[in-house]
């Protein structure tokens, strides 16, 4: 996959066949928009600061539908892996789970979980 054009805004894009993303505007929107990231799933994350990161880039909660419904429209659906930062906070987390339901995706998991377990709370 290409990868360049890192950090541009998002604007509607034009999907080819070819898995790129081309901004009407002129700009490539290459991986920031991709539906699918270099490792053949997604990685969906919320930062301490509540930004919502897409494979690794900022997007808003009112991109994040047409990303999740075109990564589940998919053959084969790419698994989405969710990671928020502990620092979160619990409101952005639920609409973005939100989303995640309503946009049909039907791989999802959580990753990242461990650093969060302290020695007090770990099972052995």
């Amino acid at each position: 996959m290409l990868t360049r054009a890192r950090n541009i805004g998002f604007a509607a894009c034009l999907m080819l066949p070819f898995g790129a993303c081309v901004d009407p505007g002129g700009r490539d929107a290459l991986e920031r928009s991709s539906p699918v990231g270099e490792t053949g799933s997604n990685v969906l994350s919320i930062s301490e600061d509540d930004t919502i990161h897409w494979n690794g880039n900022s997007v808003s909660l009112e991109e994040l539908p047409a990303l999740l419904k075109t990564a589940a429209a998919r053959d084969p659906e790419p698994e989405l892996r969710f990671e928020p930062s502990a620092q979160s906070s619990y409101e952005v987390s639920v609409q973005v789970l939100r989303a995640i339901r309503e946009s049909g995706v039907t791989k999802f998991g959580f990753v990242g979980n461990e650093k969060h377990t302290t020695p007090s709370n770990k099972t052995n």
